[in-house]
């Protein structure tokens, strides 16, 4: 009998392939690598966040204005507007830009000793080391 191995709609990414994607930000920030890079973590907190929200009960605004889902949706240097959610695990300054959030990342990565081999467990530990809550938040 042949073991099948797990199918995914979307292939799991490594950790190694978001820092590739994430180290071209500050010399080429318009590059595609960059793009999947900003996406990803975009993607990943905005998750994080509600998974967090629906897993206790809060719930979501029914319908937002154009302001908040033109904030919401933008790549650029939009402020990303997570702010103190400590329902996360981790409390994400509201003034930081995605730009900032990638280049700490990128210095995160540099400074681990071992590194997890997927994505998603880079970005909890990065967020919980660097964006850990504090007691006033």
């Amino acid at each position: 009998m042949v073991a099948a191995a797990p199918a995914y709609a979307v292939e799991p990414l490594t950790a190694s392939d978001l820092l590739a994607q994430c180290a071209r930000h500050e010399a080429d920030p318009a590059s595609l690598e960059t793009a999947r890079c900003r996406s990803y973590l975009q993607g990943f907190m905005g998750g994080a966040f509600a998974l967090r929200r629906a897993r206790s009960g809060a719930p979501e605004k029914a319908k937002s204005t154009f302001t908040e889902r033109a904030q919401r949706t933008r790549v650029g240097e939009s402020r990303l507007g997570f702010g103190q959610d400590r329902d996360a695990g981790f409390c994400v300054p509201a003034e930081l830009t995605l730009s900032e959030i990638v280049a700490r990342l990128n210095r995160f990565a540099l400074n681990q000793a071992k590194r997890p081999e997927m994505a998603n467990a880079l970005m909890m530990d990065f967020l919980r080391a660097e964006f850990a809550c504090r007691k006033t938040d």
